[in-house]
């Protein structure tokens, strides 16, 4: 297991997510991929507030990137987050639910916890 913290990187940009932290973490993944380690489940847990619009696609394009890698359906992917909705859910946190299974992931929601990153690899 590798336990991973990452954060915004600098203020907001109106146009991209580059300085968000699921986008930081989603690079990351990417410099790894040539690696011969095996993702068996990926689970976020992001602070302050629940990704926003872009981010759930970055998202995506990481899940069908490690679903891809790794074999299909192998990779179990969870994300929760502590905190408000992000503006652009419109407090609608059904919507935010209903575009992370979308993209692949499993959300569980709001949670009282820490900002972390988990990636699990088989042995």
């Amino acid at each position: 297991m590798v336990k991973l913290r990452s954060w915004n990187t600098g203020d907001p940009e109106r146009l991209n997510n580059t300085s968000h932290a699921e986008a930081q973490v989603a690079a990351w993944i990417g410099e790894d991929s040539g690696r011969n380690a095996k993702v068996v489940s990926l689970d976020l847990v992001v602070q302050k507030k629940s990704p926003c619009r872009m981010c759930v696609n970055t998202l995506r394009v990481l899940a069908r990137s490690l679903k891809s890698r790794e074999g299909g359906s192998a990779v179990t992917l969870t994300l929760s987050w502590s905190g408000s909705l992000h503006r652009d859910w419109k407090d609608n946190e059904g919507s935010l639910n209903a575009a992370l299974s979308a993209a692949g992931w499993h959300p569980s929601g709001a949670k009282d916890a820490g900002a972390h990153f988990r990636v699990t690899r088989a042995k």
